[in-house]
């Protein structure tokens, strides 16, 4: 090979790291080459093979919108005829055969099909989500924004209202974590500024993941790992937080002593949760300890002494075998909504109680500092 001619860099799928080419031309070896049953279209003008499919749709579709198959189109032909004219010379894209059906899905569709999207019971999430990875990668414009808009909204959607029962029923609670991983990183690479009371792609993906890992027994490691590479301080603290309420303590058979909990996290994950566990607890006790010593409140509604009733109850009657910090003041303002019902008038408690809210609130929004320390602006999360 001449050694001024540059070499072609070589795509690698950004879901496992493998080389695409390698991959596309093993898979390609061992499975025959096969028409698409819904995207071979016999009045097509455009053969594309991806993978082992043959898709044959009409190139004025794919030529909109300032794609890059529109640069590919207008590229100069050689003398022996256009390529993907016929099946033995299509265009051939290193994809996977789902995300680009999901394209030809969207650009095909019927009125019909895009209201069908609105809401997220009748929405097909593996298609918009696989529209949106595809029309990024080729630059489709408004199907990437028609895409964000509505997994932006579903997955939000999904975050507060997932139940046990809905895990196999919403693609997105159900898909590899590979999918996911891919989605985050698109988005947060691409995130354009939303209004105040809307929510950014990467924000939401973060909640739905979030909330998928609460309501399943599944390892938090990967997505921290994710999260950390990503710089996702909040993402990432959130998940450590969830693994430590995981953590229970259990005697050592004959012995005073506690067994060291087990997980999936690595070594460094797992000092990172230990550090902040330690802040934690550290919190947890000198909160208590201020409970009981002051005096915290001036007025006339009982407080002082409810407030400090609340913290030795959860303390002394209420043992638990995990350690929920964030749970344990929700518990707190529970007591003293029970004991404000057994008095007189609305403002009984009122002061307690909305200083362990903003306690609550508070502690929430310090995940990042027990678990990762002080932000520093060009340091990323420890994963």
């Amino acid at each position: 090979m001449d050694s001024d001619t540059p070499r072609k860099r070589r795509r690698v799928d950004p879901e496992n790291g493998e080389d695409e080419d390698d991959k596309a031309g093993s898979a390609q070896e061992e499975k025959p080459i096969v028409r698409d049953e819904e995207y071979y279209k016999d009045n097509g003008d455009c053969v594309i093979r991806v993978r082992n499919v043959l898709f044959k749709i009409h190139r004025h579709l794919l030529d909109r919108d300032a794609s890059a198959f529109s640069n590919m189109f207008s590229l100069p032909q050689g003398t022996e005829g256009t390529q993907g004219a016929t099946d033995d010379d299509p265009l051939v894209l290193y994809d996977d055969a789902d995300d680009f059906r999901a394209l030809c899905w969207i650009i095909y569709a019927l009125p019909t099909v895009y209201l069908q999207q609105s809401e997220v019971a009748e929405a097909n999430l593996k298609n918009l989500v696989a529209l949106y990875l595809i029309s990024q990668k080729y630059h489709f414009e408004a199907h990437e924004k028609y895409a964000r808009k509505l997994l932006s909204k579903h997955c939000s959607t999904l975050a507060c209202t997932i139940l046990r029962c809905d895990m196999n029923k919403y693609y997105l609670f159900s898909c590899p974590e590979t999918r996911l991983a891919s989605l985050l990183r698109i988005a947060t690479l691409t995130d354009e500024p939303v209004k105040e009371y809307e929510k950014t792609l990467s924000s939401s993906i973060q909640d739905v993941w979030t909330s998928r890992l609460t309501n399943c027994n599944q390892s938090a490691a990967f997505a921290i790992g994710v999260g950390s590479e990503l710089g996702l301080r909040k993402f990432v603290a959130g998940l450590y937080y969830l693994e430590m309420t995981r953590m229970k303590a259990d005697h050592l058979s004959g012995s005073i002593a506690y067994s060291h909990p087990t997980n999936d996290l690595t070594l460094k994950q797992n000092f990172v949760l230990f550090k902040g566990s330690w802040s934690l607890h550290c919190y947890w006790l000198e909160m208590y300890r201020k409970s009981q010593l002051f005096k915290t409140f001036d007025c006339d509604h009982g407080c002082s002494h409810a407030y400090k009733e609340s913290w030795r109850q959860i303390m002394v009657l209420q043992p638990t075998k995990t350690f929920d910090p964030v749970n344990r003041l929700g518990l707190l303002v529970n007591f003293l909504d029970l004991y404000a019902t057994k008095g007189s008038g609305e403002d009984q408690f009122c002061c307690a109680s909305q200083t362990l809210k903003d306690m609550q609130e508070a502690l929430v929004c310090s995940f990042a500092e027990h678990f990762l320390g002080p932000e520093v602006s060009d340091q990323t999360p420890e994963a």
